[in-house]
């Protein structure tokens, strides 16, 4: 979902909420999107400051992941390998492969322009920013034998 901050022709501001650009697009040329005060449907999006992560918030967020990842709880080694090849097999037959795609696709799949069953090979840079960005991740484990 986006959030924008809308602007009316009588300068009235109020956010409006969607499930993509595109979509906000489509439904401000329809006519779909009102102002909440005098009703008129000649409304533009206003200037917005962007939701920058500081590094406070990015440091507590890392925090928060290791706290829910780096659980107590312990298992054999050997049978957790067992278990992260079938995680790797499940991804491999239930999600689609978007192999080098995988930061616009991603970034669609955020932006509810597209599901989020998808893998591929995001550069370093690309898992950077997508984190940056809020994006969620999950490394897929792969396993070699022995």
């Amino acid at each position: 979902m986006i959030k924008y901050r809308l602007i009316c022709e009588n300068e009235h501001e109020f956010d409006g909420w969607f499930p993509s650009g595109e979509e906000f697009d489509n439904q401000n040329m329809s006519g779909m999107i009102s102002c909440p005060t005098c009703e008129t449907t000649l409304v533009g999006k206003a200037l917005m400051a962007p939701g920058v992560q500081t590094s406070r918030r990015r440091e507590a967020k890392a925090e928060t992941y290791r706290r829910d990842i780096a659980a107590d709880t312990m298992m054999m080694a050997s049978q957790a390998k067992s278990v992260m090849r079938k995680i790797r097999k499940m991804v491999e037959s239930e999600f689609e492969d978007v192999g080098d795609r995988f930061y616009d696709e991603a970034v669609k799949a955020s932006e509810g322009e597209r599901d989020d069953k998808i893998y591929g090979t995001p550069s370093k840079e690309e898992v950077n920013d997508l984190l940056e960005d809020g994006i969620d991740l999950f490394h897929v484990p792969e396993i070699k034998d022995n």
